[in-house]
């Protein structure tokens, strides 16, 4: 479980920055974890075990008592400390979308596409409308792509289409304006598929998943493009905290240590 506000998160996030830098002492240094993480004590890392703890009760007292099931401290590639249910999976929603920008990552270092790339190069039925979006626009949410058809949910942002593929009016000019746009992130996914004819998921696995031990998890579809599964560009992926925290810390090491894993 989540906390239930950004603010809640903020000071959970603060308190461990602090108590983690409050002792210099040497540590062991950061390491990927293999197939399993190794676990050390909060003293084995420089870590205020006190000082740690009194975060955990401060999230648990906000949250409910069941919101450190899920919860994981990690330090350089080491667990600390972990709930009953870091293996327990369920959708990460909105977090999916930095996984579409990773596979966008992938394919720019195998010279596959560019920053720069016009989408309607890859899709000639936005040549009409949104003839100078470039692949960026959609990475930086700032191409104005609209969907046709209201909100599913009947969302004020009006965001989600039943139709995310059925072009509609833009916006706004590229690059002009931000909108979190969950429509835009589906057309983006579903780009990145035609050019690569395969899979996002597939991508990730052969270049990251696999490599960093990832396990199995759920990457839902959004329809298909000539028979390839479109896996959804914005929200979808069913994995743990444990799954998380291991693309998470993926970045943290600037995508370096997979290869002593």
């Amino acid at each position: 479980m989540l906390p239930k506000s950004p603010f809640t998160l903020f000071i959970f996030i603060l308190l461990y920055f602090l108590f983690s830098c409050s002792e210099e002492k040497e540590m062991p240094e950061m390491t990927f974890p293999a197939d399993k993480w190794e676990e050390k004590s909060p003293k084995q890392l420089g870590i205020d075990e006190i000082k740690m703890l009194d975060a955990l009760k401060y999230l648990a007292s906000e949250c409910g008592k069941d919101s450190l099931q899920e919860v994981m401290v990690i330090r350089n590639g080491y667990l600390v400390y972990k709930g009953d249910s870091i293996y327990k999976k369920h959708n990460i929603y909105s977090s999916t979308k930095s996984f579409t920008s990773t596979v966008f990552g992938l394919m720019i270092e195998d010279g596959v596409l560019s920053e720069e790339t016009l989408a309607a190069t890859i899709d000639t039925n936005l040549m009409e409308n949104y003839p100078r979006v470039q692949l960026r626009h959609f990475a930086s949410m700032t191409s104005g792509y609209s969907a046709v058809g209201d909100s599913r949910w009947n969302e004020p942002s009006k965001d989600w289409s039943p139709t995310p593929y059925k072009i509609g009016s833009p916006l706004f000019e590229p690059g002009s304006a931000f909108a979190y746009w969950d429509e835009a992130q589906m057309m983006f996914g579903r780009l990145l598929t035609i050019k690569a004819h395969k899979p996002l998921k597939e991508i990730f696995d052969d270049k990251i998943g696999n490599q960093i031990h990832f396990g199995n998890y759920e990457w839902w579809n959004e329809g298909d493009f000539e028979g390839i599964p479109l896996n959804n560009g914005c929200t979808g992926i069913s994995i743990n905290a444990s799954q998380l925290a291991r693309f998470g810390h993926l970045f943290l090491m600037e995508g370096t240590g997979m290869e002593n894993s």
